[in-house]
C-alpha cells in the first residue's frame, strides 16, 4: 500500500499496483495493467459546510442522470450505486470534512461488477476516515 495525495490537504491509502492521476481538479485512480474501473475524487470548498446535507447534494447531482436515485447515508458518507442503460455499473460517495466536500465515483463494465469492490472500499474507507 502507499499514500496518494489528492490534493494539498487530503491523501487516500491505494494498493501498490494503483496509479493515479490529476487533470483540471479531478483525481483518478485505478490498476492500468489489471485494472476494470476506475475511482475519481474531486474536492471542493462551500463555505457553509454544516447546513449542507451531503445525502440531498448527492441527490440533486444523481437526479439529472437517474430516473430514481435513492442515496443511503452509509458511516458518515452519502452513497449510491446504479447500473446505467449503457450497461456501465457506477457507484457514488459525498463525504464532508470542514469547508471540504469530496465527491467519489466509481465506473467500471457491468459484466466486472464486484471485481474491485475489496480494494475500492479500502479506498474508500482510508478517504472516509479523512472525515474525523
Amino acid at each position: 500500500m502507499k499514500l496518494f495525495p489528492l490534493n494539498e490537504s487530503f491523501t487516500v491509502e491505494i494498493p501498490d499496483s494503483w496509479n493515479g492521476e490529476k487533470d483540471n481538479g479531478v483525481v483518478s485512480l485505478y490498476n492500468q495493467k489489471n485494472g476494470v474501473g476506475a475511482l475519481q475524487f474531486s474536492i471542493y470548498q462551500t463555505p457553509n459546510v454544516i447546513s449542507v446535507s451531503i445525502v440531498e447534494e448527492l441527490q440533486d447531482y444523481l437526479e439529472d442522470k437517474y430516473e430514481e436515485a435513492n442515496v443511503e447515508l452509509v458511516n458518515n458518507y452519502a452513497y449510491f450505486n446504479v447500473t446505467d442503460e449503457d450497461e456501465t455499473y457506477w457507484r457514488y460517495w459525498l463525504f464532508r470534512k470542514s469547508n471540504d466536500v469530496m465527491f467519489v465515483s466509481y465506473n467500471c463494465e457491468a459484466s466486472k461488477k464486484g471485481e474491485e469492490d475489496v480494494i475500492v472500499n479500502g479506498i474508500i474507507k482510508s478517504a472516509s476516515q479523512l472525515n474525523y
